[in-house]
């Protein structure tokens, strides 16, 4: 049974739904992730340089690795130095490697569903980063079925064992480590910001959507593109709305007011079977009618653009149909209203998947204006067939 939990900020919803048959099935071919890393550092750039994010290595004492605190009292992560990299990761041979026993919990921080946050440690310090998990058999289904698995399957993703491990130059290493140290008191998190307009002489709303294309080194729960609204996820060093308001701009073109903009919900899920998954924390804000929306700002070709409308209308898929009718093929974005999207997600991500995420808390005076009622009563105890994270 695969448990979702969902703390929204007001009012209080859970959500609960079974785990679908799946695994972590990605390659541990290093070339394909170092390949994959370098496709977000043209994206990582761009957003570091544009919002003045500097790697902070100022603050950073600059002594070896043998004499730096790595297992003092007051680190959380322990690095243990290897003489050489394990076999499957020849194409890293020519640097230092240490390695970092640890939890999901911890090292899903680091790392990120999609390696964003082990791409930007790598951008900013040079250091490439691996892992996996350390007993997979512990998170197969037979382990959950009780089908002999030594240790016995885990209870929460939080508990999978993780084992780390850093490539690179021993200052690299060590300014990593420092960034690590401060990635996991930050918490991050993917952010989402759902942004409405009122649709004239009606009271109805409209949602902004995008498609992304996702990453080819993607976990096996995430589809090859996305429908979703506006976010990404968390910076170092960047506060939860502070990043919404950024990858809004980032993805639309949309500048908004961060005093009117408002925390809604946040999800995360406990089943060990996807323990990459970290929290989404969303919010809404509310945008003029004419908001002039120009696509996506930063490496405009992750998303979807400039499609041939003659093969979606003609594709068996109801999402494909649905944005060759609304959406702008210049900026990839489209205005729907909250049924529609139900609608659309609701094989991926169970029902009711506007209400749960995007009411607006009482103090917004927000409420009745997008009618999305009150997800309290209707969310708690739905069960869902979706495998698909709470983007």
């Amino acid at each position: 049974m695969r448990r979702w939990s969902c703390l929204p900020l007001a009012p209080l919803w859970g959500l609960v739904g079974r785990r679908g048959v799946s695994g972590d099935d990605r390659s541990a071919d290093s070339s394909a992730f170092l390949s994959d890393d370098e496709a977000l550092h043209g994206e990582l750039a761009s957003m570091l340089e544009t919002e003045g994010h500097a790697a902070p290595l100022d603050i950073m004492q600059q002594h070896p690795l043998e004499v730096a605190a790595m297992g003092s009292s007051t680190s959380t992560i322990f690095l243990e130095k290897l003489a050489r990299p394990p076999a499957r990761f020849d194409l890293l041979t020519n640097s230092f490697v240490y390695k970092w026993q640890t939890k999901a919990a911890l090292a899903r921080k680091v790392s990120g569903p999609m390696r964003e946050w082990a791409a930007e440690l790598k951008y900013r310090t040079g250091v490439h980063m691996e892992l996996e998990p350390t007993f997979p058999e512990r998170i197969s289904e037979d382990a959950a079925a009780g089908d002999g698995s030594e240790g016995g399957a885990y209870e929460s993703a939080d508990d999978v064992d993780i084992t780390v491990y850093l490539f690179g130059s021993e200052r690299g290493i060590f300014n990593c480590h420092k960034l690590m140290e401060a990635a996991i008191q930050q918490d991050p998190v993917y952010v989402r910001l759902g942004v409405f307009r009122r649709v004239p002489s009606s009271k109805e709303v409209e949602w902004l959507m995008l498609r992304r294309i996702n990453r080819e080194m993607r976990p096996p729960d995430i589809p090859p593109i996305s429908l979703k609204l506006p976010g990404k996820w968390t910076l170092l060093y960047e506060r939860y709305k502070e990043a919404a308001v950024r990858t809004l701009w980032e993805e639309t073109g949309i500048t908004v007011d961060p005093n009117h903009v408002f925390p809604t919900a946040q999800l995360y899920q406990t089943s060990p079977t996807y323990y990459w998954r970290v929290p989404v924390r969303y919010f809404v804000a509310e945008v003029p009618h004419d908001v002039r929306v120009e696509g996506p700002q930063v490496v405009p070709t992750q998303y979807m653009r400039n499609w041939d409308g003659r093969l979606l209308r003609q594709s068996p898929d109801p999402i494909d149909r649905a944005w060759a009718q609304l959406a702008d093929p210049i900026t990839g974005c489209a205005w729907m209203k909250a049924p529609m999207i139900d609608e659309l997600q609701k094989p991926l991500r169970g029902g009711m998947y506007m209400a749960t995420r995007y009411t607006p808390p009482p103090y917004s005076n927000l409420q009745e204006v997008v009618g999305l009622g009150d997800g309290d009563q209707e969310m708690r105890g739905t069960e869902t067939e979706a495998s698909h994270p709470p983007a």
